[in-house]
């Protein structure tokens, strides 16, 4: 595919199209792979998929400004929706593709600005507290916990690991609890 085709797929009207670029060897991309084509098949009547490997179509992967991967762009009559980097649940899966279809603009999810902010200022606090008072460990690590806290739900690595261990844990026949 080249960015010419690819442009007439988002530009036409109607459908909404999730555009997943991804890598062979990226492992968030292939942990994700199996709850992708799950809800991929669950909303094929209303959202088409398109995966691009940024390896084999890098002019398309640079013109989108994609900068991380994986990373799922939503498009509706030529016009971006939104789009989510990183690893991906299976529960935000069906967020990303229930908003596309329904048209919306911004997908909401995970902690909000404010309390992003306050986690991260008081985790900072805590560490700044412990250096201060003559390398105090306890307020270092618990101000270490709380900033990631604040940041933990964008960490591509912890997405990973999490999405690889509810993959693990998963009894067939029966889907994972929704997180968050």
């Amino acid at each position: 595919m080249d960015k010419t085709e690819l442009d007439k797929i988002l530009n036409k009207p109607g459908k909404p199209v999730v555009v997943e670029f991804w890598a062979a060897w990226c492992g968030p991309c292939r942990a994700m792979e199996s709850n992708l084509e799950k809800v991929a098949s669950e909303f094929s009547e209303t959202v088409e998929l398109i995966r691009i490997n940024v390896d084999e179509d890098v002019e398309i992967a640079r013109a989108m400004k994609i900068y991380a991967i994986p990373t799922m762009v939503a498009q509706k009559d030529g016009r971006e929706l939104f789009r989510k980097t990183g690893s991906q649940s299976l529960e935000s899966l069906r967020t990303i593709f229930l908003s596309a279809s329904n048209g919306i603009v911004e997908v909401k999810s995970g902690v909000s600005p404010m309390t992003r902010m306050i986690r991260l200022f008081s985790g900072f606090g805590l560490i700044a507290i412990g250096l201060l008072n003559g390398i105090n460990w306890l307020f270092i690590l618990g101000g270490a916990l709380i900033a990631f806290w604040g940041v933990y739900d964008r960490c591509l690595i912890y997405n990973s690991i999490i999405t690889w261990f509810k993959s693990k844990s998963a009894t067939p026949g029966v889907e994972n609890p929704p997180s968050e």
